[in-house]
């Protein structure tokens, strides 16, 4: 057969065959190699407006809408949906688990949800399901929220028992008045800890915190809100709750932790303001009301709603838990007083018997009494087994407009007789306090019961001894700013230095002087010694003198004697007219040896004489000496005393001025130190949030981490899919050109036995004509399979070339996405480090609080605490 014949290829070798199919498993390994464009680094946020809204379309708006609103719930937009229906929230963000919206859908819970239909589509409840575990975010734009971490100690085992350690009290909190205003407002709300010298009372926008004990501000808590019309501390004394808002727009009540004024909880969203609340004793509930008539009870560890109880008939007034946290009372503007179980919200008791509003309510600390006060005038005690009323008294004329019970038993109220008064729990007055200009709107009493305080429709605040009823205080309503407080402290420094300075020069003159006079009188009190040891000295001498002369004297006188019995002898001698020679010359030197002795002892009687005349004389002269110089230090004796006093007297001016200008140094310190604190809780804020901030990039790194990881883990599935798929469309392209090829070869077998045949035929016998029919169909079979072989050769290299474009576009990919998680790896690595400088910049900052807040203190210990000082503060 001729090579040019048209109806053939160019003719190739098996072999030749056999290796141009084998080039189809080259995309087996280049596949992995190449790709498409990387995705976004970023994963894909699900969200309510892009992905949620279109499921609750399909399937929920027909009933849950803002016409409908079946269950009270609302779907057809995002804040509706986070708001939830009557049973409270129905979407926790990041707690699929624990949303209600998940649970019904995904029939988890009952009734199931839609009611009809049947259960949604899985790829439908995972995208609900994602969106709620990734933050329920609304938009792309929306930012996640860490998780809430719970901030309430829920297990207070002795809820009316005094916690152990210290009791809660605020330490470095901010002392400047969110808001100051020309004139004062009525007092709306008032209470003290049950623990703590510590009294709260609501201004407009801030609640104010008074020390009892030294009637100092101990702190502003910030009430953007608005204005708060009912304070409560929690039973341990841990907490204070704060309700109000602003009338007919908005109404929350907001949890503080007392010790560090943090805002750690907010609860209800009312369209006016709230005018009761109260938490429980355990810390588990929010009971709140006002002029919605609705008693609303909410859980503090996530905001849900527990019970929504339409009871009352008029404006709730006030609400309050039982100490044991086992029952709630609630009363309102038409008298209405109801008991409520607090943990299932059904009615316990019906309390009727007042004829107008009932304006406060007070259990007793054993939870059998309740005590309520009304405008009817009177407080009345109920017992709470079969809600019998035990007492009653008419308390204040014209009505009762806020009491409370003390744990020692006793009660105080006011109303608007405008008096504050004082009773045991019999009703008997134990004291009236002084009545205010107009009516006394809110009382309080101490954690020991020994203030009582009470404020007016004026904002007037008076605080009294409840011994004696003496006033001891006035508080501000209306504190002025630290500038103006630190202002004021500096006025006096100036003439109080120059006092101090005029006192100091004086007391330094006096001394000078008195020092003076005491070194003359040292002078004299010398001389005087030396003069009293000198006369002492000569009088010693002349009283030896004198004994010397006089025992001379004596011996003289004897020696006298003798020498005139010498002279006499001597002279008889001498007359005798026998006279004995040895005799007479023996009685000549006797009487020689007497008068010699007799002249010396004239000659030392002489000279003591003249050394008793001289002792003498150095005595006199002594004794001249010593008058004068005690007479002198009697003199200066005197001025030195007189200087002293005059010292001493001035000492005291000066210590007087050295202690006013050090309590006005320390006052001045003390709202200097305060401005710093108010700063540095500034910085802190800030610093808190740059944290929380660094915290949020964290967790959004991880996430868009994560979702790099998961489109890796995708893509490199993709790839090896893609590897198997052309490994296979090479394997069998290759077991087709092997049959192509094996029939080709056992038709090219078949013609060359055909043409061997014919060989040996004659040309026009019948079999050659079969045997030429056979030979052209062969090499039409060969024909066939030989196109076939090139076109199934040429559709293997084209899926060899369109496999190796997708692996080498997989390829590109894996590197872009692997690119895209080393870059989120860094990113990650880096808002890890931001997040550790944002957390030391907080601890600085904490540190900057914590040194301000010791200055302050130790100012503060140096300023009087007397009725002056603590009414300025």
């Amino acid at each position: 057969m001729s090579s040019s014949n048209p109806s053939f290829p160019e003719k190739k070798s098996p072999a030749a065959l056999l290796l141009a199919l084998g080039l189809l498993a080259l995309p087996v390994t280049t596949a992995t190699a190449g790709g498409e464009d990387a995705a976004p680094a970023k994963a894909q946020r699900i969200t309510y407006d892009d992905h949620i809204v279109e499921i609750f379309r399909s399937q929920c708006f027909k009933c849950h809408n803002q016409d409908r609103k079946k269950g009270g719930l609302i779907l057809d937009t995002y804040n509706l949906t986070m708001e939830g229906g009557s049973s409270g929230r129905v979407v926790k963000p990041g707690e699929p688990d624990s949303s209600r919206l998940f649970t019904l859908i995904a029939h988890l819970e009952k009734p199931h949800m839609p009611p009809k239909g049947g259960k949604l589509d899985d790829n439908v409840l995972e995208t609900v399901r994602k969106w709620i575990a990734d933050g329920a975010l609304e938009n792309k734009g929306s930012k996640v929220k860490l998780p809430n971490k719970p901030r309430l100690e829920l297990s207070v085992s002795e809820p009316t028992a005094k916690p152990e350690g210290p009791p809660p009290m605020p330490r470095g909190l901010s002392l400047e008045p969110a808001l100051r205003t020309p004139r004062t407002s009525a007092v709306t709300a008032m209470t003290c800890s049950p623990w703590a010298p510590l009294l709260a009372i609501a201004g407009q926008k801030q609640v104010l915190l008074y020390n009892t004990d030294t009637s100092a501000l101990a702190g502003v808590l910030p009430f953007p809100e608005g204005m708060a019309h009912v304070l409560k501390f929690s039973r341990n004394g841990g907490l204070l709750l704060a309700g109000g808002g602003r009338g007919a727009h908005s109404g929350k009540v907001v949890l503080w932790n007392v010790r560090s004024g943090e805002r750690i909880l907010e609860i209800g969203d009312e369209y006016d303001s709230v005018l009761a609340a109260d938490i429980s004793s355990d810390h588990s509930m929010v009971a709140l009301g006002g002029s919605s008539k609705m008693l609303r009870v909410y859980s503090t560890s996530d905001g849900e709603l527990l019970h929504d109880i339409k009871k009352h008939t008029n404006w709730i007034f006030s609400i309050e838990f039982s100490p044991d946290g086992v029952l709630l009372a609630s009363a309102d503007r038409n008298g209405g007083l109801h008991v409520w179980e607090s943990q299932t919200g059904r009615e316990y008791l019906a309390l009727r018997g007042h004829g107008g509003a009932v304006t406060a309510l007070s259990w007793r600390t054993d939870s059998n009494i309740l005590a309520s006060a009304s405008e009817d005038s009177t407080i009345r005690l109920w017992e709470m087994d079969n809600g019998r009323q035990v007492k009653r008294w008419n308390a204040h004329g014209g009505g009762a407009l806020a009491m409370q019970f003390h744990r020692n038993g006793q009660l105080v109220s006011c109303g608007r007789d405008k008096t504050t008064k004082l009773w045991d729990q019999n009703g008997g007055q134990k004291r009236a306090f002084e009545a205010f200009s107009d009516l006394a709107l809110r009382v309080a009493v101490s954690h020991d019961g020994k203030r009582v305080i009470a404020g007016d429709w004026n904002g007037e605040i008076r605080m009294w001894n409840a011994d004696d009823g003496k006033r001891v205080a006035s508080l501000a309503l209306n504190p002025v700013s630290l500038t103006s407080r630190l202002e004021k402290a500096r006025e006096p420094l100036a003439d109080l230095e120059t006092e101090h300075g005029k006192l100091a020069a004086e007391q330094t003159r006096l001394l000078a002087g008195a020092n003076n006079l005491k070194a003359e009188m040292e002078k004299f009190a010398g001389a005087s010694r030396v003069a009293t040891e000198t006369a002492a000295g000569a009088a010693v001498e002349l009283a030896k003198n004198r004994d010397l002369a006089l025992k001379a004297s004596t011996s003289l006188g004897e020696a006298l004697i003798a020498l005139a019995a010498c002279e006499e002898e001597h002279g008889k001698l001498a007359a005798a007219e026998k006279k004995d020679a040895a005799q007479l010359k023996k009685s000549a030197a006797a009487l020689a040896a007497a008068q010699k002795k007799a002249a010396g002892l004239a000659t030392e009687v002489s000279e003591s004489l003249e050394r008793r005349t001289v002792a003498k004389s150095e005595l006199d002269k002594s004794t001249a000496g010593l008058g004068t110089a005690k007479t002198r230090l009697a003199q200066l004796t005197a001025q030195v005393k007189t200087a002293n006093e005059a010292a001493a007297v001035q000492k005291t001016s000066l210590d007087k001025a050295a202690a006013g200008l050090q309590a006005a140094r320390a006052l001045a310190d003390k709202w200097k130190a305060a401005i710093e604190i108010d700063k540095a809780l500034d910085l802190l804020a800030l610093k808190r949030k740059e944290h929380t901030t660094r915290l949020i990039a964290v967790e959004e790194n991880k996430l868009a981490l994560e979702g790099a990881a998961t489109r890796l883990g995708n893509l490199r599935a993709e790839i090896k899919a893609s590897a198997e798929a052309a490994k296979k469309a090479a394997e069998a392209a290759a077991e087709t050109a092997r049959n192509l090829l094996e029939k080709a070869v056992g038709s090219s077998s078949k013609a060359a036995e055909i043409i061997s045949k014919t060989e040996a035929l004659e040309l026009d016998s019948p079999e050659t004509g079969k045997l030429i029919t056979d030979l052209k169909q062969s090499s039409e079979d060969l024909a066939s399979a030989l196109a076939d072989s090139v076109k199934a050769w040429e559709e293997s290299r084209r899926q060899a070339e369109t496999a190796a474009g997708k692996g080498a576009a997989l390829a590109a990919r894996l590197g872009k996405e692997l690119s895209a998680l080393a870059s989120l790896s860094e990113k990650l690595q880096q808002a890890r480090a931001e997040a550790a400088n944002a957390e030391t910049a907080v601890k600085a900052a904490e540190t900057d609080w914590k040194k301000w807040t010791d200055s302050f203190e130790t100012a503060g210990k140096n300023v009087p605490r007397d009725s002056a000082v603590a009414l300025k503060n």
